[in-house]
């Protein structure tokens, strides 16, 4: 997938770096989940393949849920719309794919059982040309 290239481009955003805390140097935002020791706010990206009969174009869904404890809701609206404007503004690129481009589709706070515990889920819709395939299928 394009975790490492969707990881960097979150983290280069000194808005989206502003609102989580450091973990090893880094913003804290992690691929699937996060370290057990790192201190909230924190960001975790999953990302999972929709299936599709295209040959030339993947779908993917995206989901970013940012975490925080204790602390105003205003810091997870404030890193929600800072992600949604630089996917909006960004197109990515690996090897295998090219032009991948994000829609969000949904985001909202998610009740947990701790009512101080903030989760605010972001979800994208994606597509993405399939660059190893046309590149195989000349």
């Amino acid at each position: 997938m394009f975790y490492k290239e969707l990881i960097n481009c979150l983290m280069t955003d000194p808005e989206i770096a502003a609102t989580v805390t450091t973990f090893d140097n880094l913003p804290s935002i992690f691929q699937q989940e996060a370290p057990e020791k790192v201190p909230k706010p924190y960001i975790v990206v999953m990302i999972d393949t929709a299936p599709t009969q295209d040959k030339v174009v993947s779908s993917i869904n995206v989901f970013i849920d940012y975490f925080d404890y204790d602390k105003s809701r205003v810091q997870a609206g404030k890193a929600a719309l800072a992600i949604e404007d630089r996917l909006d503004s960004n197109k990515l690129r690996t090897e295998n794919l090219t032009d991948i481009r994000f829609s969000m589709t949904s985001e909202g706070y998610i009740p947990e059982s701790d009512p101080r515990t903030i989760h605010h889920n972001s979800t994208f819709s994606c597509r993405a040309a399939r660059s190893g395939w046309m590149k195989r299928n000349k």
